[in-house]
């Protein structure tokens, strides 16, 4: 069993130039780019991130950002997940379709420096967490989510080679 406790929020809006040196922490953060490229740097790697984007960063993980651009918006949301056993990579993704209810809650719940409801968040973080994070059992699905599945967690490689052998290994058959 999981359970997600919002910790806090930062919400970028029209500001930029700003850097924010390499660091990790015990908590897990969210970044949704909703307008302007933003710069990701993980270890020795600077990725350019281009909107509308949603990054999830598992905790211990070295990174930083640098926001080059005067006119930025960004939601940012750190989050504990207790129950679990292992973090995992980080997810970069397009909001797709099914996400976008997601994404515009977020932007509502967290205008402003406060957070409109807290519940909320974790209420929509939890499910999200886990579509990501907790690996699936394949029984039971259907070709088509099957397939959704496979193309989300390739997705979230982004262009990293991965072999049949490695999906039958996360997917557990």
């Amino acid at each position: 069993m999981y359970y997600c406790k919002f910790l806090y929020h930062e919400t970028m809006l029209e500001e930029g130039d700003i850097d924010i040196p390499l660091h990790s922490h015990p908590f897990w953060q969210l970044e949704y780019i909703v307008s302007n490229e933003i710069i990701l740097i993980l270890e020795n790697e600077k990725l350019v991130i281009k909107p509308p984007y949603l990054i999830i960063i598992p905790p211990h993980i070295k990174h930083g950002f640098s926001y080059p651009s005067n006119h930025i918006s960004l939601f940012s949301i750190k989050f504990k997940i207790s129950g679990n056993k292992k973090p995992g990579q980080i997810l970069f993704t397009n909001p797709s379709t099914e996400m976008q209810p997601f994404c515009k809650i977020l932007e509502n719940e967290t205008l402003g420096k406060k957070i409109a409801n807290a519940n909320r968040i974790e209420e929509i973080l939890l499910p999200l967490w886990k579509r990501y994070f907790v690996p699936t059992t394949i029984k039971g699905l259907n070709q088509q989510d099957l397939n959704l599945e496979i193309k989300n967690y390739i997705d979230s490689l982004r262009g990293k080679r991965v072999a049949v052998s490695d999906l039958a290994e996360y997917f557990s058959y």
